[in-house]
């Protein structure tokens, strides 16, 4: 993983494989920073209209609100509809659970690039994305903004030789949530030391106290894999089972895709480190009390809304 402290261009990027290897850092095939992997979603019955198939778009960036979270996509390479609805689907995934930014913060939302085009042929590098622009202070948290200090900006590049008609939609979650800096903006928000393996926030270690390990003392971050895998992810090899009996091998943020990509899902841990981060969310994931435990794990869809805890 790329680190920089003030800079034009991309900041920090990881990327994704198809198997236990690592993410694109240090890939000849990888341009510049970028990231990788997310849950499964079904796309939405109802979709603004789309171009003809075939053509170049780019999302609407209409106009955005200060402190609403919005995700508005440019796309840098001819895309069909199809492939621009499985994108316009991951803004509606992730916009469901983060759904502002913690008070103080007065950003609108991020626009990211995206690029469709081989990288390394079939296998290997599925894609890399990351965060592209200035480090920027606002609220007691550090963001990465475009040069109007008023939007995050990221960018995404998939390889097409990895994917037939669509990309996977595990892939484009996985990579717009390092878009937002998940893995890699910790260190700069002073939640985890790079190399030290251990995440610290306290509403990720609340999470993931409540879903993986109530003795635990920190969130553990993956350290195997090299630059772009190592630092910026979930450490599946912890062996955890949440609640639910969910392996956390098979949680979005995890260094690695598969060998389940569609048993891939959305842990609240994953979701309260956003909170960390800066921004206002919705948690996925009901955790039951233990004496209501077995009514509560068929209530899965139920939210609980969550805002950031005192340090």
């Amino acid at each position: 993983m790329l680190k920089s402290s003030m800079v034009v261009g991309v900041v920090a990027a990881a990327g994704l494989s198809s198997q236990a290897s690592a993410h694109c850092g240090g890939h000849e095939g990888c341009p510049g920073p970028l990231a990788g992997v997310s849950n499964s979603v079904a796309l939405p019955n109802a979709l603004p209209a789309l171009p003809a198939a075939g053509t170049q778009t780019q999302s609407a960036v209409g106009s955005p609100t200060p402190g609403v979270f919005d995700i508005r996509f440019n796309f840098l390479s001819t895309v069909t509809t199809a492939q621009q609805q499985a994108f316009e689907a991951s803004a509606a995934f992730w916009e469901s659970v983060i759904v502002g930014y913690q008070p103080g913060v007065t950003l609108d939302g991020i626009e990211i690039d995206i690029t469709l085009e081989n990288i390394d042929g079939a296998g290997g590098v599925l894609g890399f994305g990351g965060i592209t622009g200035f480090l920027f202070d606002q609220g007691g948290f550090t963001f990465v903004t475009d040069s109007t200090r008023a939007t995050q900006s990221g960018a995404i590049t998939l390889d097409t030789s990895d994917f037939g008609a669509v990309p996977n939609a595990s892939v484009i979650n996985h990579e717009v949530a390092h878009t937002l800096g998940f893995g890699l903006l910790f260190d700069d928000n002073g939640l985890a030391v790079d190399g030290s393996g251990q995440f610290t926030g306290a509403n990720g270690l609340a999470a993931f106290q409540d879903e993986f390990d109530p003795d635990a003392t920190f969130v553990p971050i993956e350290l195997d894999g090299g630059p772009g895998t190592a630092n910026g992810h979930l450490d599946e090899g912890a062996g955890l089972t949440d609640i639910f009996g969910r392996g956390i091998e098979n949680e979005l943020l995890t260094g690695f895709l598969g060998p389940n990509i569609d048993q891939t899902f959305l842990s609240n841990t994953t979701v309260a480190i956003f909170e960390d981060l800066g921004f206002e969310v919705v948690l996925p994931n009901v955790i039951p009390e233990p004496s209501t435990a077995a009514l509560l794990l068929g209530l899965g869809g139920l939210l609980a809304r969550r805002r950031r805890a005192d340090a």
